[in-house]
Order: C-alpha cells, then structure tokens, then sequence
C-alpha cells in the first residue's frame, strides 16, 4: 500500500489541503504541538520530509500508528508525506551495506514471527529509523 501511494500524483501542485488537514488531524492539543504543526503547515516541504519525520511531533507518531495499522483514509490524506518520504530515501540510499540499529519493543508473536522469516523476505509497513550507532538505538527502547 505504500509503495502505491508513493506513486499517487496530487491534484493539488503543493497540497495545502491535504497538509492543512493533516495538521489538524492530529490527536493532541498540547500548545507545542499546535505550534509545531503550524510550522509544519508553512515551513514544509518535499526537500526536507526526513527531517519532519526524524523529529518526535505528531506527524511521526501518527504516520507510525497508521502505517502499522494500514489506515487507507488516513494513508491517503498522508499520501503528499508518504512520497515526498519515499523519493528522498531512494535519492539518498546507501549503495553498500551498512550495519544499523534499531531500539523498538515487540511482542513475543513479533518476535517468533520474525526469527521463523530468517533468510525469507520480510514485508515492513512503515519507515525505520535506525542508527549506525547500537547505543543511540538503545536509547529509544528507554523513551516508552
């Protein structure tokens, strides 16, 4: 699914509709984050969706939750992020491989599921982020 919506053209050349909605789609009303989303409303754009996503606002959180949970009405209304997201990772992939961490709690049933895919493929929903730094990633496993 997300692959697709990466792929999805905006009727709107900026998607101010669509980002103003967003912002006001958001869960809390926390005086911060009504800034932050302002911000967010007038300051983005494509060149910069991984610096959005990397900061702890409620654009990543709510774009976590539903990409986890695969929330078509809400994918779409995130779509304009989702491939702006998307054609930066692939503009700016490593072309080597390169170790990284990733500090996130699962459940056991996670946990087989993933042990029992060793060598297979394994489909993820959503964007990681992941450090090359094992301590750093550790960190956020201290955050919840």
């Amino acid at each position: 699914v997300t692959d697709v919506i990466a792929q999805l053209k905006d009727l709107f050349t900026h998607c101010r509709i669509d980002r103003s909605s967003a912002r006001s789609n958001r869960f809390e009303e926390e005086p911060k984050e009504i800034e932050v989303s302002k911000d967010f409303e007038f300051t983005y754009s494509p060149e910069i969706s991984i610096d959005w996503y990397r900061k702890n606002t409620f654009l990543y959180r709510k774009l976590n939750s539903t990409l986890r949970v695969q929330d078509v009405e809400l994918l779409y209304l995130f779509r304009f992020f989702i491939r702006d997201t998307s054609k930066q990772l692939e503009q700016n992939r490593c072309r080597s491989t390169v170790r990284v961490f990733r500090g996130q709690f699962m459940s056991k049933k996670e946990v087989e599921m993933l042990e029992k895919s060793i060598g297979e493929f394994v489909s993820i929903s959503s964007f990681y982020s992941t450090s090359i730094n094992r301590e750093v990633a550790q960190k956020f496993l201290n955050e919840d």
